[in-house]
């Protein structure tokens, strides 16, 4: 079921450098709100390691991960390590390092991770550039293809009508809308 996660002021990732969590973790497409990770060591994250792991369909909705090095939504540093149907908007924060990414903080592709990055698109009006729509931000899967309908406002006409793509790296799409 979901999880509201607000009466723990800090939660303490599972799995550590060197017992790193290496089972399967299926979400049951649950969601988990206000998870809080404030920790001062590295491998913050709900999991702070995992070594030949599988971690699945959960979406983390709320909430603030931060640490000192290897910090990731799901997973601060994994290795062979798939993250499957799991989702996000969230953005980490390392306190001091650099290994910091939507989902995983440190694990190469060529481990077997199944890395995702952030699709941003922007909104605007043609005319001034001004917002015309919230921004859709999202993680998609490292190589993994993406078709996202442009949003119907009264009276405008996108420039774009579907985004779509392959997702590579971190994105972000503009899209403008003319009045009709």
């Amino acid at each position: 079921s979901d999880t509201d996660m607000s009466s723990i002021e800090s939660w303490e990732p599972i799995g550590t450098e060197t017992h790193p969590f290496v089972g399967t973790f299926d979400g049951g497409e649950n969601e988990i709100t206000n998870l809080t990770v404030n920790s001062v060591n590295a491998g913050a994250g709900l999991f702070g390691y995992a070594n030949g792991a599988t971690i699945s369909n959960l979406t983390i909705k709320s909430g603030t991960i931060s640490g000192a090095d290897y910090v990731g939504i799901f997973c601060g540093k994994a290795t062979s390590t798939d993250i499957v149907d799991c989702y996000t908007n969230l953005t980490p924060v390392a306190t001091s390092g650099t290994n910091v990414e939507q989902f995983i903080g440190s694990g190469a592709s060529a481990d077997g991770n199944r890395r995702a990055y952030t699709l941003t698109i922007v909104y605007t009006y043609m005319f001034d550039s001004s917002p015309a729509y919230d921004t859709y931000s999202e993680a998609h899967i490292y190589n993994s293809t993406y078709s996202i309908d442009s949003p119907e406002i009264s009276g405008y006409i996108a420039d774009v009508e579907v985004v779509t793509g392959t997702m590579m790296e971190k994105t972000t799409v503009y899209v403008s809308y003319r009045p009709s």
